[in-house]
């Protein structure tokens, strides 16, 4: 997570202030492959799919991919979720 500018590190900090996207990091991290939507939505404890979609979809890209076979953290969500 290139944080070497107070914009990215307010950026950084910003998508890590919301318990869903922690609760989403923590549980890619925790996992032993990548999950799908639906598993990761339920091992995160959120019930309506649409407030889980918005948290995943700002975590994207930067902490988050999505590949074939679901979503995995990338190498600045890693690190991000041993913050926690």
């Amino acid at each position: 997570m290139e944080t070497s500018n107070p914009a990215n590190a307010a950026a950084a900090f910003d998508l890590l202030s919301d318990p869903t996207r922690v609760a989403i990091l923590q549980e890619l991290a925790a996992a032993d492959e990548p999950l799908g939507f639906t598993a990761l939505r339920e091992r995160a404890g959120v019930q309506d799919s649409g407030r889980f979609n918005y948290h995943l979809t700002r975590l994207r890209d930067r902490l988050v991919t999505h590949t074939d076979t679901g979503y995995e953290l990338t190498d600045d969500g890693r690190r991000a979720a041993g913050l926690f």
